[in-house]
């Protein structure tokens, strides 16, 4: 479960957000950790979910795909 650090992810700036499977939120790309085995995996680094490859850009109020 999230801890509690994902609110300060909702500030949404003008950068690439992916969705992390754990805590149903998109995060911006500076809260990603990649693993350090051989698979390097995306993981969020508030609740160490997995994170999706496709990446969603937020410009002003608007969701761009």
């Amino acid at each position: 479960m999230c801890n509690g650090v994902c609110n300060s992810f909702l500030a949404k700036r003008m950068e690439e957000h992916f969705y992390c499977q754990k805590c149903a939120k998109y995060i911006p790309k500076h809260n990603i950790q990649k693993e350090k085995n051989k698979l390097h995996r995306q993981r969020c680094s508030c609740c160490n979910g997995l994170v999706r490859n496709k990446a969603r850009v937020y410009l002003t109020r608007r969701l761009v795909n």
